[in-house]
């Protein structure tokens, strides 16, 4: 396809197929019979070397009249422009749909980034709300442990000096105590023989025992409640 522009006889020039229809409806036919002759026509050759139309200079080569030819540029003249505008009503439409999925897109990622702030603000109310106190808890948790550890040291320190207390009172006892292991035994045996007569000594150490026992007994007691408390 080469230069579209056609020179006419008297000097005019048009460029394309419209223009050309629109000048050829005025065309003098003395000007026309200078174009189109028995041996050459210079329309059928413009339309099939520089317009690239080899059907439309064929049906042109074909004429016989000016008004022939019109009728036929007339004819590819409006198919060109019903062929334009649904160019033109296609990419309309085109444009449109492209528009419209960009608003499309647009509002989801809108809508994607109203979904992510309202998670943030929900995460941040989450966390206001809830780790707050969390950490309030881990704290008491602690504090309770630090003094049920205090009880724990208090309560072990209460049965060491109770441990004392009784070691020292079983050394006083073992002081005052005027009596060898062998009189002990003795004394043990006549325990075991209610007939065998007692002695002052003896009933003594007899009661001495005893109460060395009943302190051993009420202690152990206490150690216990002591243990069950904690």
């Amino acid at each position: 396809m080469g230069d579209e522009r056609f020179y006419f006889k008297n000097g005019k020039v048009v460029h394309g197929l419209k223009e050309f229809y629109e000048y050829i409806k005025q065309i003098s036919k003395e000007e026309y019979s200078h174009h189109v002759t028995l041996t050459k026509n210079d329309f059928s050759e413009w339309i099939q070397h520089s317009i690239g139309n080899n059907e439309l200079a064929r049906r042109i080569k074909a004429a016989s009249n000016v008004e022939e030819v019109e009728s036929i540029i007339a004819l590819e003249v409006r198919q060109q422009e019903e062929l334009s505008d649904e160019s033109d009503e296609d990419s309309e439409e085109i444009k449109s749909d492209s528009l419209s999925k960009s608003n499309e897109i647009k509002s989801e990622e809108e809508d994607l980034d109203n979904e992510e702030s309202a998670k943030e603000q929900i995460h941040e109310e989450s966390f206001d709300s809830k780790d707050v106190p969390k950490e309030q808890n881990i704290f008491d948790l602690r504090d309770e442990r630090e003094r049920n550890q205090l009880q724990k040291e208090e309560v072990e320190q209460d049965v060491e000096d109770l441990i004392s207390k009784k070691e020292g009172i079983k050394t006083e006892c073992a002081n005052k105590n005027p009596y060898s292991n062998e009189e002990k035994k003795q004394i043990f045996a006549r325990v075991r023989k209610p007939n065998a007569p007692m002695s002052f000594h003896s009933y003594l150490m007899f009661k001495e025992l005893l109460f060395g026992i009943m302190f051993g007994i009420i202690l152990g007691m206490i150690l216990m409640a002591i243990i069950l408390s904690i």
